[in-house]
């Protein structure tokens, strides 16, 4: 099994690991042994991040809220707020900034 103490690099490859970079070094692994991977890499990653809204841009579409209901919140006024920036562990932040149509979220 690959993991940081084997190859301390599986943090810095993050979400862009790929089948093709494992195989093309004689590591064989099913398809989803390389799932499991990436997404350990990708939880790595979210726990270092600090997701902030800017009240002057959001404009209360909730689609962070929908794809990060644990760190995201539509509050009484319409607009985003982040509720617990902890939990950018359990969801993907990444995602919810991608998704907000007028780039209100930003990922510290």
């Amino acid at each position: 099994m690959i993991n940081n103490k084997t190859n301390p690099h599986l943090k810095e490859w993050g979400f862009k690991l790929s089948t093709a970079y494992l195989i093309g070094r004689g590591l064989s692994l099913s398809f989803r042994a390389c799932i499991i991977i990436i997404e350990i890499a990708m939880l790595e990653k979210n726990k270092k991040l600090k997701p902030k809204v800017d009240k002057n841009l959001c404009i209360g579409c909730g689609a962070c809220v929908a794809l990060c209901p644990e760190v995201f919140e539509l509050k009484e006024d319409g607009k985003a707020y982040v509720k617990n920036p902890a939990d950018c562990n359990k969801c993907d932040c990444q995602a919810a900034q991608d998704s907000c149509p007028v780039e209100a979220i930003s990922l510290e």
